[in-house]
């Protein structure tokens, strides 16, 4: 949704909506889709990454720089 609300454009997606469905998006959705979602879906993968234990795999410890390949 970040991509698709701030590359494409949320007004050119709404509007794409609206070709598809012939009805418009309401404001709640632009709002949603727009702030709501980005803002909660880079909180969760803050506090994921925050939060996230050592790797292990039959008692043996992966370095750090393994959980981010």
């Amino acid at each position: 949704m970040a991509a698709i609300s701030w590359v494409y454009g949320l007004n050119n997606f709404c509007r794409d909506l609206e070709f598809m469905n012939g009805y418009k998006v309401g404001w709640y959705w632009k709002i949603c889709w727009g702030f709501f979602i980005p803002v909660g879906l880079f909180v969760v993968f803050v506090y994921t990454l925050i939060t996230q234990d050592e790797l292990t795999h039959e008692g043996n410890s992966f370095p750090i720089a393994a959980i981010g390949n």
